[in-house]
């Protein structure tokens, strides 16, 4: 995980899942995804992460790790890449989708569109 690349890798991912990734991942994300998400994901300055609703993914592990990798500048959302190692990057994508669809109470009204 030497190399920093914006290009999705499902080996990489499996080998983060079975690696304690989404436990892992829970600890980047709440040390640095919260001020903007919130717990759970429910969103605030960000969106909601725990409905089905998406606006620049589709909810899948290689859909959301470039969003997380490259960030969102028009929307306020820093690019990873530059803070957090490949690997960190993974283990928070492994926990963003332990949140999806989880509806969590008190979430930010739906924002993008609604993935099936």
């Amino acid at each position: 995980f030497n190399q920093q690349n914006g290009t999705f890798d499902e080996t990489k991912f499996q080998a983060i899942l079975k690696d304690d990734g989404e436990k892992k991942g829970q600890l980047v994300f709440e040390t640095n995804c919260v001020a903007c998400h919130k717990e759970k994901g429910i969103g605030d300055i960000g969106p909601n992460l725990s409905d089905e609703y998406w606006l620049w993914a589709k909810g899948t592990p290689e859909t959301i790790y470039p969003v997380v990798f490259n960030g969102v500048l028009q929307n306020g959302m820093p690019a990873w890449s530059e803070t957090l190692s490949n690997e960190e990057i993974y283990q928070v994508v492994a926990y963003v989708q332990t949140l999806h669809n989880t509806h969590q109470p008190g979430g930010k009204a739906p924002q993008g569109n609604k993935v099936e």
